[in-house]
């Protein structure tokens, strides 16, 4: 984790743009979140969803990741995008995800990363 550590820190200007991020709550205390990209139109890229580790297993991420789908077809978006961690491919196959390549890891080299979409009705 330490050698991903620059690369899955969200800072202030990560969040400037075209991003949009939503945190959950359990407690008034945050478990997890998302970050969206809109890189063009019709088309979002799903920077980060994390769920905090003390809060695993307790349906937050498939909270979050409902959200995702119900706002992107709220949005008419077609396809969502994801560099997901090769540990979390089982669950973005769960709501549809199909691995479509691969990208180059940020932070560690020669680590390639599934790169993963999810088609929406339109």
């Amino acid at each position: 984790m330490d050698s991903c550590k620059a690369e899955l820190t969200v800072t202030p200007d990560c969040l400037a743009g075209d991003f949009s991020t939503i945190v959950a709550q359990v407690d008034d205390h945050p478990a997890g979140f998302y970050t969206l990209a809109y890189s063009h139109p019709g088309s979002w890229s799903i920077e980060a969803l994390f769920v905090s580790p003390v809060m695993m297993k307790k349906g937050i991420g498939s909270v979050l990741m409902q959200d995702v789908l119900q706002s992107a077809v709220q949005s008419k978006v077609h396809t969502l995008r994801i560099e997901s961690d090769p540990h979390a491919v089982g669950f973005y196959q769960r709501f549809g995800a199909v691995q479509t390549g691969t990208v180059a890891s940020g932070s560690i080299e020669n680590r390639c990363l599934p790169l993963l979409e999810i088609k929406l009705p339109n």
